[in-house]
């Protein structure tokens, strides 16, 4: 569904260019396409990168140490 919104919004805010008439590469290159694709980024689990263990262990730790106060 967001894929849909997405293309959307850029055919509208980039001059009525269809799906298939993007690369990925114009596509962020676009500066009329900047807000479309950060709200996609946004509301998506897209690009957003896994801790990795030392982060959780701290996460965890902290909220340990929360949850015992």
């Amino acid at each position: 569904m967001q894929q849909k919104i997405l293309w959307v919004e850029v055919q509208m805010d980039a001059g009525g260019r269809g799906k298939r008439q993007w690369t990925v590469r114009d596509l962020l290159a676009d500066a009329r396409c900047s807000r479309v694709v950060l709200d996609f980024l946004s509301s998506t689990d897209l690009g957003k990168r896994e801790p990795d263990e030392a982060e959780e262990d701290a996460v965890s730790a902290v909220s340990e140490l929360k949850v015992r106060e």
